[in-house]
């Protein structure tokens, strides 16, 4: 087979006998060269580029996939990556929450704290009122309570605070208190038993008085 040159392309032209390359500046044919086993040489060339054609394009299409399933697995971490930012947030706000729970509760058990009765004199005065404030970590509170002495051993109270402000929080208490041991009634009548000895015996040394006087 020959080349052939028109103008400046070239054509390679090939037999089954031999691989030959001819030159011709001119379209016509000025010599051919003969390589021995060329076409075999040429074909095992060709082949060995097409496997490593075949193989790269292998490659290329697994390299693919992999990218593919890296970009699924970063859109999936992105997600993630979201979510767990929207939980580190809500987080924050319930730990806020919790420490604003906590200073109203402070103030509260403080206000409540504050309530105080007076000792039951044993008058017909049983009822009493109270009042107080307390304050914790910035946060007020105000509390009003009662107090009903049933008898001198028995008192039952009632108690209710409250915070200011828009996130006002409120708490009460109610509850009964027993004397233990020996019973004020028994106190009682017991020094009055003993004052009346007493005025018994003064009575009894004005009349030896005023007997003696008497006599005289």
């Amino acid at each position: 087979m020959a080349v052939f040159r028109l103008s400046s392309i070239s054509f390679l032209l090939f037999d089954s006998a031999c691989f030959c390359i001819s030159i011709n500046s001119n379209a016509q044919k000025v010599g051919t060269v003969k390589l021995t086993n060329g076409a075999e040489d040429l074909t095992q060339g060709v082949n060995a580029n097409t496997a490593s054609i075949q193989k790269n394009s292998s490659a290329i299409q697994q390299n693919t996939t992999d990218i593919n399933e890296n970009s699924n697995a970063i859109q999936r971490n992105a997600t993630a990556i979201q979510q767990n930012a929207d939980s580190i947030t809500s987080l924050n706000t319930h730990v806020r929450n919790l420490d604003q729970e906590v200073d109203s509760v402070g103030a509260l058990s403080a206000a409540l704290t504050g309530l105080h009765p007076i000792d039951y004199d044993g008058t017909e005065s049983r009822f009493q009122i109270s009042a107080a404030a307390g304050t914790y970590d910035g946060k007020q509170a105000v509390a009003l309570g009662g107090f009903y002495h049933a008898n001198r051993d028995v008192m039952f109270s009632l108690g209710t605070s409250s915070t200011f402000g828009n996130d006002r929080k409120a708490a009460g208490n109610i509850g009964v208190t027993f004397r233990v041991g020996p019973s004020a009634n028994h106190t009682v009548d017991n020094q009055n038993n003993n004052d009346i000895e007493m005025l018994k015996a003064e009575i009894q040394e004005l009349k030896a008085e005023i007997r003696a006087l008497k006599s005289k």
